[in-house]
């Protein structure tokens, strides 16, 4: 098991007076889920927000904000960018997105041979479960021990992972070996899947957005969120983006990754409470937020 590191986040958020939902990945409780399909998550994200609604936990006109650092910090980007396309009905006032990791060939590069390789291999495990020429593909590419490695993976959480799979190549698990990140590249299933992704990621969000990154991030790399600000601003979008400086003497361990998440997060309420007295930003800003 492990600590869900929302947990602070959401008691600050109930502490503050907000309702709070908090939704997993789709998928059951044994077996793959649809790790880092952010498409998916965005929807579920909103999907979540009408069904408060439903439960008459909320109403139509209740304002809604959505949180999420790291895989959560993606889905809460892609929800702000399907929003006006997918659930316009849900009365969205903005989005916080931490560490988004939106460009999934770079996070799988970065990541393969550290000690969250498995992160790359629950997000294959992850599109394979949920599209069946994914699958084939997979099962066809894999040796016997990358097989292996991929059925004890769907069972497994991230903290399990790092005794069991931490500095493995993702190269050594291939028939032809190949890391899996030049699969994701220049296979089409694979880059079609991954181009679509991105796609979704860069439409432009129609509610203002938080985005906090570090330039020291050792598993999502600043310069996706970065683009993606760049792109959302130039056509017109209201985005506040952060840098949270943190340098961590252990590369490849997440550390650079995940502290900026607990260290910004008074940070992204007080960005959200703004949101939601109808004091939203009027243009982008880039700031330094510890520096």
């Amino acid at each position: 098991m492990i600590a869900n590191y929302e947990s602070l986040a959401t008691l600050k958020l109930l502490a503050a007076g907000y309702k709070v939902f908090v939704i997993d990945y789709l998928g059951g409780f044994t077996g793959p889920q649809a790790y880092v399909n952010n498409i998916e998550a965005g929807h579920a994200m909103l999907d979540a927000a009408r069904t408060a609604v439903d439960m008459g936990a909320t109403t139509s006109h209740t304002p809604v904000g959505f949180w999420g650092y790291s895989q959560g910090g993606a889905a809460s980007a892609l929800d702000a960018t399907l929003h006006s396309s997918y659930a316009a009905d849900v009365n969205l006032k903005g989005a916080y997105a931490g560490a988004p990791p939106l460009d999934l060939i770079n996070v799988n590069q970065r990541i393969d041979g550290t000690m969250i390789t498995a992160g790359a291999l629950m997000g294959l495990n992850g599109f394979a479960s949920r599209f069946p020429d994914v699958e084939v593909h997979v099962d066809n590419i894999m040796n016997e021990e990358g097989k292996k490695v991929l059925k004890r993976l769907a069972n497994e959480c991230i903290a399990d992972s790092v005794f069991s799979t931490a500095y493995t190549q993702t190269k050594d698990l291939m028939k032809d070996g190949l890391p899996l990140c030049q699969h994701m590249r220049d296979t089409p299933l694979m880059r079609w899947h991954m181009d679509q992704q991105l796609a979704a990621a860069h439409r432009i969000p129609d509610v203002p957005v938080l985005i906090i990154s570090n330039p020291y991030d050792d598993i999502v790399s600043y310069g996706q969120a970065e683009t993606a600000n760049k792109i959302w601003c130039d056509a017109g979008a209201k985005t506040t983006f952060l840098r949270y400086h943190y340098d961590s003497s252990l590369p490849g361990t997440g550390l650079a990754h995940m502290m900026p998440g607990f260290a910004a997060s008074d940070t992204a309420l007080d960005f959200m409470t703004q949101l939601f007295n109808g004091n939203a930003p009027t243009s982008c800003t880039v700031r330094d937020l510890n520096k």
